[in-house]
């Protein structure tokens, strides 16, 4: 654009007695013209061929303490209303994950995602369509031991995801609910009814796979992916959407409404690292060593006093006994009496 200009400004003729005031007045017209011209078919132009791969989706990924991954996205209406959601990803891998996104804005209109490793589906919970939501929200990683906690306002409830197994996530992506088809995988990505179309004549019909988004709306998904995380390393997770938009005139050839005018894809992505634990063992030894030594002087007085029965035992003779000592007794008569008669006169 800088040479186009110069090269008009040297084409232009010098009026002859003329100051350099007056040129000034001369040349300064034309030119601020086509300066401000050329500006607006640039600008113009410019709004033709960027691709829009931020416009239309506004959408988020946290990894928990514990390695639960989050994902949210909404249809912003930045771009056009309604949006249509064709494809949707979602991974989480300690061996880290990859992603792309396609968002072509020529005719034909292509978008698509791809997130490699592929999540689980039946390992997936989200909220249903919620009518109204304010994204980013705030998220806390460490609350629930671990396990995180995100914030986000139009919930209801009490206003908060807590982990997997939150109550606002009535949904199982891999059954749908929620005005959102079931989820199967197709390829690395997850395909809803059918496809994904990932295609569309700019100013075709929405396909009939994948699910409509209104301005506003938005989706919360929480992956069950704690189990993962192992100490030591590191857990990667990414989530990704792809969709058309419509009601954008100045894109669309054809009509407004349903019909698709432009396309949109958005991908983010976070990590979380689990520091190896280390348990300590101390063993103390404790040896104490006591002398005592005690002299006591004790002096004890003590008056007993005792009262004895004593029975005593006077033996008895038998048969053979009382004999012998009646014998005896009567020799002693007879011996006294011998005794007396040898003393009469």
């Amino acid at each position: 654009m800088g040479e186009w200009i110069t090269s008009k400004v040297a084409g232009l003729p010098h009026l002859p007695g003329q100051g350099g005031a007056r040129m000034g007045a001369v040349t300064r017209g034309p030119i601020s013209k086509k300066v401000l011209f050329s500006l607006l078919v640039s600008i113009f132009a410019w709004c033709a061929v960027v691709p829009m791969s931020e416009a239309g989706f506004q959408s988020n990924f946290f990894m928990s303490d514990n390695g639960t991954g989050y994902f949210a996205f909404k249809d912003d209406g930045a771009v056009g209303d309604p949006a249509h959601v064709n494809a949707l990803g979602l991974g989480a891998s300690t061996s880290g994950v990859s992603g792309s996104t396609t968002s072509n804005q020529d005719d034909p209109l292509e978008t698509d995602v791809s997130i490699s490793p592929l999540f689980n589906a039946a390992n997936v919970r989200h909220t249903g369509i919620v009518g109204s939501c304010t994204l980013p929200g705030t998220f806390d990683g460490a609350a629930n031991g671990g396990a995180g906690s995100w914030t986000i306002a139009g919930l209801g409830g009490d206003g908060a995801i807590d982990g997997f197994a939150d109550p606002l996530l009535t949904v199982i992506l891999s059954a749908g609910g929620g005005s959102v088809p079931a989820g199967v995988a197709s390829g690395n990505r997850y395909a809803f009814s059918a496809g994904p179309t990932t295609s569309v004549a700019k100013g075709g019909g929405f396909p009939g796979n994948g699910f409509p988004m209104n301005s506003g709306n938005c989706l919360i998904l929480v992956l069950n992916s704690s189990s993962l995380l192992l100490p030591g390393s590191t857990l990667s997770g990414a989530g990704a959407v792809s969709g058309f938009l419509g009601n954008s005139s100045a894109l669309c050839t054809g009509g407004t409404g349903n019909f698709a005018c432009a396309t949109a894809a958005k991908q983010d992505n976070d990590s979380v690292f689990l520091p190896t634990t280390t348990s300590t063992s101390t063993s103390t030894s404790t040896s104490t060593s006591t002398s005592t030594s005690t002299s006591t002087s004790t002096s004890t007085s003590t008056t007993t006093s005792t009262s004895t029965s004593t029975t005593v035992r006077i033996p008895t003779a038998g048969n053979w006994g009382m004999t012998i000592l009646s014998l005896a007794f009567l020799g002693a008569i007879a011996w006294m009496l011998r005794a007396r008669r040898s003393l009469r006169p």
